[in-house]
């Protein structure tokens, strides 16, 4: 019992010895030159494919939903009950 545990401890011992020298010789892989190449959006349209041109992700397009919103009365509309439904 006792050669195999020595066997054992040997084999680890040959192991960490390799992935020492292992970890020691590794170079990380240079990044790949990209190309670039340029998205046009439209209005009403949500930018994500904008994102492959390395532009800023944009959930939704703001001056296209900015003017839907202000035609309705923006911020000061009348969003009560009333205003939506009429008087009940």
């Amino acid at each position: 019992e006792e050669d195999h545990r020595a066997a054992k401890q040997k084999k680890a011992a040959e192991k960490a010895k390799a992935a020492a020298a292992a970890a020691a010789a590794w170079v990380p892989t240079p990044p790949k030159k990209s190309t670039a190449a340029t998205i046009e959006t439209k209005a009403g349209s949500d930018g994500a494919q904008a994102l492959n041109a390395g532009t800023p992700f944009k959930r939704v397009d703001d001056q296209y939903w900015g003017d839907v919103a202000m035609k309705d009365g923006g911020a000061i509309a009348d969003n009560s009950y009333e205003g939506a439904f009429g008087a009940a």
